[in-house]
């Protein structure tokens, strides 16, 4: 079963839960990995999510263009740009627009324009009109232990 997320706090924390081990908790962007390419390098299109449960090891992955949650996934990438301070990840996005832009891109490539989903969306996420933002969302890869 899935690491997944439910939502993204205002402190710029992830909420996640672990649904098969029924482990629930929140973690900082720092600790989203990235998987690595053949070439050893990072691959900014996928996020790992790690269970916050003790000693757990379990971890999903998902793709930037959001899988079956692509607004909340979308939205967890592009907060991301904004909170990152680890010099081995891409410059952290100076404004919101940036980091959507970037998302975007990403996302185009990868899927088309109709997969976009945080068009006119605020930093401070998408009003009450979206819903809550829990929603369950597939992930492409579950797997334990690894380093990201």
């Amino acid at each position: 079963m899935a690491v997944r997320p439910t939502a993204i706090n205002p402190d710029g924390t992830i909420a996640v839960v672990h649904d098969e081990a029924g482990h629930t908790g929140t973690l900082t962007f720092a600790q989203v990995g990235f998987p690595r390419r053949p070439d050893g390098t990072p691959d900014y299109r996928l996020a790992a999510l790690p269970c916050p449960g003790p000693n757990c090891g379990a971890r999903s992955v998902y793709p930037i263009t959001g899988g079956s949650d692509a607004a909340l996934v979308q939205f967890m990438f592009a907060k991301a740009l904004r909170y990152t301070t680890d010099p081995r990840r891409p410059p952290a996005a100076k404004t919101w627009d940036e980091a959507k832009a970037r998302v975007k891109a990403l996302v185009v490539a990868q899927e088309g324009p109709d997969r976009w989903r945080l068009e006119g969306v605020p930093e401070a996420g998408p009003g009450p009109e979206a819903g809550p933002p829990v929603a369950p969302v597939a992930p492409v890869v579950t797997r334990r232990g690894g380093d990201g």
